[in-house]
């Protein structure tokens, strides 16, 4: 018997040499992979990762010590592409950017939160018959 297969707890073949796989390694085969790939993935790398939820205390210290480079590499990832964000704002407003006067500005001001409130309304009130539908479709 080979390491890279995976044998059902019904398995008749650890005891017949025979056969390479029974009847119910052969039908439940994909299933018991995936499950392996899935139990290797988890215990691998998910608890180190940066997004993990798995509480501290739960963690060696290795684990612990991985999972702190791998928050770490992520925060520094994230203000470096802020800043180049910001850099490239800034860029496009000196090139693209028009002064506005006093009188201007304020009128543009104003445009600009009357579009947002606009917006704002139009998502509650979608979300209000969105949740209104919801409910005629239960009863």
């Amino acid at each position: 018997m080979d390491d890279n297969t995976i044998y059902h707890s019904k398995c008749f073949v650890l005891i017949r040499k025979e056969v390479s796989r029974c009847p119910s390694c052969q039908k439940y085969r994909s299933n018991l992979r995936a499950l392996r790939s899935k139990c290797q993935k988890l215990s691998d790398s998910t608890k180190t990762d940066q997004n993990s939820h798995t509480n501290y205390r739960y963690l060696d210290k290795n684990e612990l010590q991985q999972r702190l480079k791998n928050v770490q590499i992520a925060r520094k990832t994230a203000e470096r592409k802020v800043l180049r964000m910001n850099e490239k704002l800034k860029m496009l407003i000196d090139e693209e950017g028009i002064d506005l006067e006093e009188e201007d500005g304020t009128d543009m001001n104003y445009l600009i939160i009357m579009r947002w409130m606009r917006q704002i309304r139009q998502e509650i009130t979608f979300k209000i018959f969105s949740g209104i539908n919801r409910l005629s479709i239960m009863n």
